[in-house]
Order: structure tokens, then sequence, then C-alpha cells
């Protein structure tokens, strides 16, 4: 983790906030224009850097996110492995990502979360973590839990496409380290 941290001139006191902008199941996405809004709305309101996690498949969206909201996002994605991630997401003062693999990684850690939930069902999946927030829509076909949206036209991805970045961004304001 220092190793690459140091390589982008950023140690573990600085002010950073981490973001996994993807998800394996396309259902559980809310999209790398959305993390862009979000991040580069993070950057000016909390002065911080915005660290991407994830997988080398994300790494486009990561580039995605990081020509939306400035050279203040580091995009790691396909950079770390395990232990770097929790021990990036360990000295973060917030991660921000879907039901995933890295939220449960971050909030063992006791990183403050907030989780965007929509294909799967935070009942029984959600991370544990004494700080944080679930943002779910109140929409009929809730918690479905599979992989790809059964759903059609404008009815398609809602749960998602539905979750506003002020949203986001007003759930981070409740976790968030200072």
């Amino acid at each position: 983790g220092d190793k690459i941290l140091a390589a982008h001139q950023i140690s573990y006191d600085h002010r950073y906030i981490v973001i996994a902008p993807q998800a394996t199941a396309p259902s559980r996405r809310w999209g790398a224009a959305n993390y862009g809004r979000l991040a580069a709305r993070l950057i000016a309101e909390q002065d911080c850097e915005i660290m991407l996690i994830g997988s080398l498949k994300e790494r486009d969206a990561g580039e995605e996110i990081l020509r939306a909201a400035g050279p203040r996002v580091i995009n790691l994605c396909g950079e770390t492995d395990l232990r770097t991630a929790a021990a990036i997401a360990s000295f973060a003062r917030l991660f921000v990502g879907n039901d995933s693999g890295l939220a449960h990684l971050a909030g063992a850690v006791g990183c403050p979360l907030v989780v965007l939930s929509g294909a799967d069902n935070p009942d029984e999946t959600s991370p544990l973590c004494d700080h944080k927030r679930v943002i779910i829509k109140d929409i009929e076909c809730i918690r479905c839990v599979k992989n790809t949206c059964p759903r059609s036209g404008e009815a398609f991805m809602n749960c998602m496409k539905l979750i506003t970045v002020d949203e986001v961004l007003s759930a981070a304001r409740d976790v968030i380290r200072p």
C-alpha cells in the first residue's frame, strides 16, 4: 500500500475518500457518470483526493471518472491486491460503492460506508459496520437478487438509476470521518 500511495504522492494522513465504482453484476452498477459527478462534488466539498479501487476490468470506468472529476482522482483499479485495498480503506475518511467484497473489506477495517443497494438484499448481505448508510429505493422490484435486470424500457435498472448524487452526498455527510 505504501508504495502505491507514494507513487501518487499520497500518504495515509491525506484526506481521501475511496470509491469502488463497479460491480461484477450489471444490475448493481450505478455508472461511471454518476460516480464522476459524485467525485467532483466530494472533492469540492470535502477538499480531498478520491482513490478508485477495483479490478483491472474496472480501469476504464475509473478513467471516465478521472476525466469527469479531475486530477484529484487517483485510479488504482487493477493496481491493488486485497491487502493493499484494506490498508488504503483503513485510513480513508469514507468508502462509497455497491454491496461488494470491497465494501465488506472497508467495513471490516472500520471505514465508514455509503452502500448503494439495488438488486441485492441489504438485510441479508450488507457489510457489517457501525458507521454505514445504505441507499435503497422503495420500488416494486427492489431486492430481486438478479445479476441482470429483467425489466425493460423506463423501468430498466430503476433500482440504481433512481439513486441521485445528492442522496449519496447527504449520506456521505452523515458518516464521513472529519
